[in-house]
């Protein structure tokens, strides 16, 4: 079983040990593609999830393509050094901008801030943060991922690879 499927992918990888480091450019291509479908899917996932938030939000699922060209990820976690619309932003007490989204995925517990009493120092008033429940929007996304990307995914590597030999004279 083995020795067929390296077979059948010998004349494959000896292809793309031609084109060398152009192979890195064609593979993330390919995975820019597919994870601009699952990204589009979350966002479908978004405005279904019974959120009120306007088309603002949408940037804060961002597609982040590995290096390698080998996957891609797609997230609502802080990061990424996008325009971000404020909106959307929640600025913590240090500065740092963070997406609502983050939250309203997973959901979040309620919480008491400081109320107990110190000895010989007045006594602090805490107050409830309040919670929020989760959409899991993402995993419903995630749910749906797989009948977007397997078939396509073949097909545009394939076009993606060609695109490029093509481009540096190897075809």
């Amino acid at each position: 079983m083995a020795n067929d499927i390296e077979r059948q992918l010998r004349p494959w990888t000896s292809f793309l040990q031609e084109l060398g480091r152009e192979q890195r450019r064609a593979l993330r291509g390919a995975m820019r593609r597919e994870g601009q479908r699952v990204r589009k899917l979350a966002i479908s996932a978004l405005h279904g999830s019974g959120l009120k938030v306007g088309p603002a939000a949408d940037k804060n699922i961002r597609l982040w393509v590995y290096g390698s060209g080998l996957g891609f990820l797609v997230t609502v976690k802080a990061g990424g050094r996008g325009k971000r619309n404020d909106a959307v932003m929640y600025t913590t007490s240090r500065g740092l901008k963070k997406p609502i989204l983050m939250w309203s995925n997973e959901g979040t517990e309620e919480r008491r801030t400081k109320s107990r009493p110190k000895f010989f120092i007045r006594t602090r008033r805490g107050h409830s943060t309040g919670m929020m429940p989760a959409t899991h929007f993402m995993a419903k996304a995630e749910a749906q991922a797989p009948g977007v990307i397997e078939p396509n995914i073949a097909k545009d590597i394939e076009q993606s690879v060609t695109r490029v030999a093509r481009k540096n004279g190897l075809l």
